[in-house]
């Protein structure tokens, strides 16, 4: 009502990647906002006060000497339960009451887009794909169906997609914006937006079976 800022929180000097972006949009979960980052932190704030206050954090690396990967999308929430993708191909699943990793599903390359999460019989599944970065400049957005309470593979559906130069600097091709879940005449279909596929500046919306 007043356009007061009450908060700002920026750089972070206790994060193990030195990169102080946040393309995520944070969540309110109860009395907590989530917020991933893109310095390799998964930030959990007492959000029912003036202003944040930072409660837990969860900082990964991937493997010993290979850095903090950083978390571009952002984060699905079940219950307990929250999923986000890093740009290292990681997608995790974060206990948010202990902040504590659950399991971890390698996803093949960089996730930009944020993960679709729909409950099934009472099992959160999730939708979710990656980019073509780290692959080179060929590869595929592996578009995939997850059970969001083990990680287990559903199915997954890899869309061929390439690099591209456009105007003078590389892009990535693969999957970038958030599927939708269809509705009404379009029940039981995902879609899905995927770049830079058959020709160069070639989109395409698909249009998957969710089955």
């Amino acid at each position: 009502f007043t356009n007061e800022q009450k908060s700002v929180f920026g750089m972070d000097r206790d994060a193990w990647r030195n990169w102080g972006a946040y393309d995520s949009n944070p969540i309110v979960v109860g009395d907590f906002l989530i917020r991933p980052g893109e310095n390799g932190t998964l930030y959990k704030f007492l959000a029912k006060t003036d202003t944040l206050i930072k409660h837990t954090t969860l900082r990964y690396h991937e493997k010993k000497g290979w850095g903090s990967p950083g978390m571009e999308s952002s984060i699905a929430v079940c219950r307990n339960y929250g999923y986000v993708g890093d740009n290292k191909g990681n997608i995790l699943c974060v206990n948010l009451n202990t902040m504590k990793p659950v399991w971890c599903y390698w996803n093949h390359d960089d996730t930009d887009a944020t993960i679709v999460l729909e409950i099934e019989d009472g099992i959160p599944y999730l939708y979710t794909s990656c980019e073509c970065d780290k692959q080179g400049q060929n590869g595929y957005s592996y578009f995939t169906k997850l059970n969001g309470l083990n990680g287990d593979t559903v199915w997954v559906q890899p869309i061929p997609c390439h690099k591209r130069q456009v105007f003078g600097s590389e892009r990535e091709g693969g999957m970038f914006s958030t599927p939708l879940i269809g509705h009404g005449n379009c029940e039981g279909f995902i879609f899905a937006n995927f770049c830079t596929l058959d020709r160069p500046n070639l989109g395409r919306c698909c249009c998957i079976d969710k089955k």
